[in-house]
């Protein structure tokens, strides 16, 4: 993750300023969709590189974020009218969440 991060932060610095994008677009692909340098890679193309990547593909870190969320956090429990929300696993029962 930190390679990827300082490929991505420091990269417009190399000789070939599009060399760092280049990297973390390989990252994207070398790396399983959703997973956690993934997410560091799109976050890069995002904050670094106008969210494009270095196909000139547009990399929607919104909609990245909402699939991982779907992915990871399926089940929603409220409490207090809806006051309190908890965004758990599938493998996390209620009876967990109420301790």
């Amino acid at each position: 993750n930190n390679g990827i991060y300082y490929a991505g932060r420091l990269g417009k610095f190399h000789s070939n300023p599009y060399k760092g994008l280049e990297v973390i677009t390989q990252a994207m692909s070398l790396y399983p969709h959703l997973s956690g340098p993934y997410f560091v890679a799109v976050e890069q193309i995002k904050t670094n590189y106008g969210g494009k990547d270095y196909s000139g593909n547009t990399v929607d870190l919104q909609k990245i974020r909402e699939e991982g969320k779907q992915q990871y956090l399926p089940k929603t429990y409220t409490f207090d009218d809806g006051s309190i929300v908890f965004k758990t696993g599938d493998k996390v029962t209620e009876e967990k969440i109420k301790r």
